[in-house]
């Protein structure tokens, strides 16, 4: 099928409603998904620099994006003016990935019906909806790795080597804005390896072949080592050693990544979850089975559902599977790669984390549109699987609606003023601990020093009980220069919430934080609502 222009008509229709969707419901919530609010230390620095590998051109999208709003009229007046302008590149972004996502399924199953209702139930899951109208790190990636796909699937058509080779080059660029989206890059090889093989099934592993396969991976490790020592020559990092290190550094992976018997069972919940708002306040099995009855019969009913649903339309694809057409069986063989790759983040990091969610969620609204696209034969039967289910289904996604009006409707100027307070009442020597606490994520990003601020909670993530070590450092040499130690609300924690994650994850017992608690006073307490955080003082000299 080829791309006429009834087809980018209706891609530009997608586009345009969702944009305008998600642009006037951006989130007033800063802190409604985990990430948004790195975008402000954007706002503080205003130049280039780097994140982590995980999401490493993050900050250099938020200042090119900006800096483009601005010379457009939208200057930003402060902190919380330049969040919701971000917001806007998301919007966008994700607006775009809902129209190449409709082209990509048009061209595969050749019906706008299913097309349309594909990416009205994408674009309304919980996981994209929410993080459409927020300023998170991964929605541009998932962009990039989009277009990266579509631009491949021309190339193939037109048997281009240079376009292939520039979707390997966009799939590491979308690795480079969020690094999980480089697992997409496989159905990119099923793709090429498939796209020799319609009607000729002995160029499979033809000379043709071969040279398509070598040029995207070539694009994409080549504009892997491109970024990647651009970053290294900006930030002075030229040692060769280091640079080899840096390539593959994942400091937070000791923390969060593992495998385990728990982790298939919740990677469907995950899923249920990412795609209705459903268990909102999920924290295992067990706080499932003790807490309110109504929740649990909800999200049993959802869930059951949606699995025989699934488990439906996989047998249909089955059954069918010999007599599908030539490009349906590609679009099979390219969505089944995508998906079981781009589950692997989210299996073996966090089976509930939204960011993950996008690409798997994006595969499995591609492969319901396939299934739905073979002719289910007649009956009840048939009618149930093939038209009301799939409406059901959609008319739940509209429930969406709720926890997104509800950011809408949020007001984060009271944490605004906290930290700016902070700010006010500590010095130009002094050190600043805090944890991950709003008014804490807020100074960090808008107001504290970075050589005189410590996020203790990441160090901890990265280093384990070397966290502590580097503390008790950092303190002395701050007595030393006489500054004062101040601590937000680290020393505020309980001790089973503390070893929810600190003790049990990050291997850092309460008791290396006990004396500073024991050799500190409180100079300031914030609340708002029933969230509590203190400002203390460490006496001094302090003795450990």
């Amino acid at each position: 099928m080829r791309l006429n222009a009834s087809v980018a008509s209706g891609a530009a229709a997608v586009f345009g409603a969702f944009a305008i969707l998600y642009a006037s419901l951006r989130s007033k919530d800063i802190f409604a998904t985990d990430g948004a609010h790195r975008c402000l230390e954007v706002f503080r620095r205003q130049t280039i620099f780097f994140h982590e590998n995980n999401h490493m051109l993050y900050p250099v999208n938020v200042l090119l994006w900006t800096r483009l709003a601005s010379a457009l009229g939208m200057k930003p007046n402060g902190p919380f003016e330049f969040y919701t302008t971000v917001e806007l590149m998301n919007c966008f972004a994700a607006a775009a990935t809902l129209a190449v996502i409709f082209i990509l399924i048009y061209m595969t199953v050749s019906s706008w019906k299913l097309s349309l209702g594909a990416v009205i139930a994408l674009g309304l899951s919980k996981a994209f909806f929410v993080q459409a109208t927020n300023a998170n790190e991964a929605v541009v990636g998932l962009f990039w790795s989009l277009i990266a796909v579509l631009i491949l699937v021309v190339a193939l058509r037109m048997r281009s080597i240079w376009l292939i080779f520039a979707s390997g080059l966009l799939f590491s660029l979308s690795m480079a804005t969020y690094e999980s989206m480089i697992f997409l890059a496989p159905a990119g090889l099923v793709l090429i390896w498939q796209s020799y093989s319609l009607g000729d099934r002995t160029s499979q592993f033809s000379r043709s072949v071969l040279v398509s396969e070598a040029a995207f991976i070539l694009g994409c490790s080549s504009a892997w080592l491109g970024i990647h020592g651009w970053a290294a020559w900006m930030t002075g990092n030229t040692r060769p050693a280091e640079m080899v290190k840096q390539l593959f550094r994942m400091q937070d992976a000791r923390s969060y990544l593992g495998l385990g018997p728990g982790r298939a069972p919740n990677l469907a919940v995950g899923m249920v979850r990412n795609i209705y708002p459903v268990l909102s306040n999920f924290d295992g099995f067990r706080h499932v089975l003790t807490g309110p009855k109504i929740s649990l019969v909800v999200f049993v009913a959802v869930f059951a559902f949606f699995c025989a649903f699934i488990f439906v339309c996989g047998l249909h694809l089955w059954r069918h599977r010999n007599s599908m057409s030539e490009t349906l069986k590609t679009g099979l063989l390219a969505g089944l790669t995508g998906l079981l790759f781009t589950l692997i983040p989210p299996l073996i990091w966090d089976p509930h984390y939204e960011k993950l969610w996008l690409q798997p969620l994006a595969m499995l609204a591609f492969l319901i549109a396939i299934a739905l696209a073979i002719p289910a034969g007649r009956g009840w039967e048939s009618d149930l699987t093939s038209r009301v289910a799939p409406v059901i289904l959609l008319i739940g996604t509209l429930f969406n609606f709720w926890p997104v009006l509800l950011g809408r409707r949020a007001d984060v100027s009271e944490y605004f003023q906290d930290a700016k307070d902070i700010s006010e009442k500590v010095g130009r020597d002094d050190l600043v601990v805090a944890d991950w606490g709003k008014v804490s994520v807020l100074y960090g990003e808008v107001w504290a020093r970075k050589d005189r601020s410590v996020d203790f909670v990441t160090q901890a993530v990265y280093y384990g009980k070397g966290a502590t070590e580097a503390l008790h450092d950092d303190v002395l040499e701050t007595e030393r220069r006489g500054g004062h130690v101040y601590f937000l609300g680290l020393l505020d924690h309980s001790e089973p919430d503390w070893n929810s994650f600190l003790g049990s994850r990050c291997g850092v017992p309460m008791s290396d934080i006990e004396p500073y608690r024991e050799h500190s006073h409180v100079i300031a307490s914030y609340r708002i609502g029933s969230a509590a955080t203190s400002l203390r003082q460490l006496d001094t000299p302090f003795h450990d």
